[in-house]
């Protein structure tokens, strides 16, 4: 039972993030977009968006119950899946992206960073439990 809570804390704590990432990208389409090319602006967003969800997992951490390395291991993958079953869904159901579309935000080879941020959200459970374990910071 004690899994089932924890597994549920961290798919909730991930919901907390569409907010973020929603505001990430209207501050894109809204604030710097304009400005820059779409690429450019892309890639700005990526970096943004790792900042903006580091500093809220930052915040959050003693929320979230992670006590060992393989724990935050387990909620970096569990994060990763949820974020992109999220993105394809809702980019192919809602936004009525195309399959091309969608998986272009993988490509790095055309300067497409998306994937970048995936690594980030995947290792960040890892990053702060290590970074916390080290410095005794609960």
């Amino acid at each position: 039972m004690e899994i089932i809570m924890k597994l549920l804390r961290w798919v909730l704590f991930w919901l907390s993030m569409i907010p973020i990432m929603i505001l990430n990208a209207l501050l894109r389409e809204k604030v710097y977009g304009p400005l820059v090319n779409e690429l450019t602006a892309h890639q700005l967003s990526t970096v943004t968006g790792c900042l903006f969800i580091g500093i809220y997992v930052w915040g959050i951490w003693p929320l979230l119950h992670i006590h060992s390395r393989p724990a935050s291991i387990r909620v970096g993958v569990i994060w990763l899946i949820l974020t992109i079953a999220f993105e394809f869904a809702f980019g192919k159901y809602i936004m009525h992206h195309s399959w091309y579309r969608l998986f272009n935000d993988y490509a790095l080879w055309h300067g497409r960073v998306w994937a970048l941020f995936l690594v980030w959200l995947i290792w960040l459970p890892y990053l702060i439990y290590r970074y916390r374990a080290e410095k005794r910071i609960k």
